[in-house]
């Protein structure tokens, strides 16, 4: 995995690599100040991302740069609030990556990255979002 981290939006080597992304993000939060962290991930074979979640953020967010669209699906799991839901009765839910396609989540939601299986490189960029309070 590759980190790149940076605090202030429209600045940064992420940006560099590829703006679309950021200046969607910018476009969808034009409304409101804030700042962001941004990090390249770059997945091969065998590699995963472990569950977590982003406590101090309000928003996260990842754009998918280079996928085959089976090196690893984005594992959502639900609040254990959610149990009891009629909605939500999966105990995770698995989102299959697509090139060039930017997702938001809430940061409470405890997400992973199943295992690489493939020989195909995944490379996505994930941020998450602060607002100015």
């Amino acid at each position: 995995m590759i980190f790149v981290g940076q605090k202030s939006h429209k600045s940064g080597i992420v940006d560099m690599v590829h703006p679309t992304p950021i200046y969607l993000v910018d476009e969808i939060f034009d409304f409101k100040k804030y700042s962001r962290e941004s990090w390249l991930s770059k997945n091969n074979f065998g590699n995963h991302t472990h569950m977590h979640c982003h406590n101090t953020a309000d928003i996260v967010a990842t754009y998918y740069y280079e996928t085959n669209e089976n090196d690893g699906d984005l594992i959502i799991q639900p609040p254990q609030f959610l149990e009891t839901s009629l909605c939500f009765q999966q105990e995770r839910y698995l989102y299959k990556p697509k090139k060039g396609r930017l997702i938001f989540f809430p940061v409470f939601l405890y997400h992973g990255v199943k295992t690489n299986t493939t020989n195909n490189e995944r490379i996505s960029m994930s941020m998450s979002i602060y607002f100015e309070r």
